[in-house]
């Protein structure tokens, strides 16, 4: 084990034979490629008891499959951030099957509310949908950027300064969308 700077209480552990074994979790966090679950769960199944909480971030993985990989009466919630949550600027979305506790949906938000906006969403079909907008989007606004970039050097721009004023309008445009009162089509509107 090896105790975290400043978190004289966390510890973080190489592999699952290093955890203690006589003691049982109140939550394990689930962040592997999806492919492995089935592979990497079963290890783990000794530490759960009946008020162990899953939280997983592995995408396309439903309850269903978690039902067939974990002991019964655990509760799973599912989560899908996104990548701005490295700088704390994220969004994560997440569901809870329906004996998830409030006290343990208020864990959840503690714990993922560093990461940035922490919103709870009613099934796991909208949490699809909100995948699609805010997990799978920022590759969208990275390819825009760049473009915008690309065309701006092309065309005589110095590229250090084409990145900051590509940087600083895509910044600008989503604080304005934040703070306006006008929708963002009207902001489009606007513009054209």
């Amino acid at each position: 084990a090896k105790q975290l700077p400043d978190h004289s209480h966390l510890f973080t552990y190489s592999c699952v034979d290093e955890l203690p074994d006589q003691k049982t979790y109140d939550c394990l966090v689930v962040a592997i490629k999806p492919q492995k679950l089935r592979e990497v769960l079963p290890c783990y199944q000794h530490l759960m008891t009946h008020q162990t909480l899953v939280l997983t971030f592995a995408a396309a993985v439903g309850f269903r499959e978690y039902r067939n990989l974990l002991p019964p009466n655990v509760s799973v919630v599912r989560a899908l951030p996104n990548t701005p949550c490295e700088i704390g600027q994220g969004t994560t979305l997440f569901v809870a099957e329906p004996q998830v506790s409030d006290e343990q949906k208020l864990f959840v938000v503690q714990l993922l509310q560093a990461t940035g906006l922490v919103e709870e969403v009613d099934t796991e079909a909208l949490l699809d949908v909100g995948m699609l907008i805010s997990s799978c989007s920022p590759a969208y606004i990275a390819l825009l950027a760049e473009v915008m970039q690309s065309q701006a050097t092309e065309l005589g721009m110095n590229p250090h300064q084409a990145k900051k004023l590509v940087e600083q309008t895509l910044l600008g445009t989503a604080s304005l969308i934040q703070h306006s009162d006008l929708t963002a089509e009207t902001l489009r509107k606007k513009v054209c």
